[in-house]
């Protein structure tokens, strides 16, 4: 079960931004997962609160966001998204297309409380560095 790394990783980023931060607890993560990203997305919740048990994390909320499988066409400039998985465009034929989403793994934001106000709102970070690219975690 890969997801029990990923899982991992995702906290050890957030944990690592949230202390930049001088976060006194994450409140929430969101993420990315392409429904082609091999990510079982059930298994990743599952391990994920054992996980971030006595960190900064702890009772954090996991925020999972799907990002939809879609393929560009150059030839024809025509942008789809295929009821199943394939490598070619749906219009014309081409096998040369660009996979353009449903396989990231991205870190998308955090909500940190405020160590010196506990009243305070919590504050949202946003964690991607170019929300254009594929930024695995």
């Amino acid at each position: 079960m890969h997801e029990l790394g990923i899982a991992t990783a995702i906290i050890e980023q957030v944990s690592a931004q949230a202390k930049k931060y001088k976060a006194s607890a994450v409140k929430s993560v969101t993420i990315k997962v392409g429904t082609y990203s091999g990510v079982c997305t059930e298994s990743l919740e599952f391990v994920y609160g054992p996980l971030a048990e006595d960190t900064l994390l702890e009772n954090s909320q996991l925020i999972i966001q799907m990002s939809p499988f879609k393929i560009y066409c150059p030839h024809c400039q025509q942008t789809f998204a295929p009821a199943q998985f394939r490598r070619s465009c749906e219009v014309c034929g081409s096998t040369d297309v660009e996979i353009i989403s449903g396989r990231e793994l991205d870190l998308v934001s955090m909500e940190i409380a405020s160590p010196c106000h506990h009243s305070a709102p919590a504050t949202t970070i946003n964690l991607q560095t170019n929300p254009k690219e594929d930024t695995y975690v």
